[in-house]
């Protein structure tokens, strides 16, 4: 049964983001290998000792909270500009 040009399209394009999936995730491990290797090689010449892991996160949490709290305002009002075009009964 020959494939119709929508389903060989979308077959090409499952390839594709399929690779790119497999490529990002490579990508992000040698980054995050990298970085770590940088971070230890700066604690090793200039005595300085990383955070423990639960300064860390709370660190992020706090940081991630903050930038939360900063883009809900612009959310909600970028809502109710929506719902303006709702008709009214």
């Amino acid at each position: 049964m020959a494939q119709t040009q929508d389903e060989l399209e979308s077959d090409w394009l499952h390839a594709v983001f399929s690779v790119l999936r497999d490529e990002a995730v490579a990508i992000s491990a040698d980054f995050g290998l990298r970085v770590k290797h940088e971070v230890d090689q700066l604690a090793a010449t200039r005595d300085i000792h990383p955070p423990s892991a639960v300064a860390l996160l709370g660190s992020v949490a706090l940081e991630t909270t903050n930038m939360a709290a900063s883009l809900l305002p612009g959310a909600l009002a970028a809502r109710d500009d929506d719902d303006d075009d709702e008709p009214k009964d």
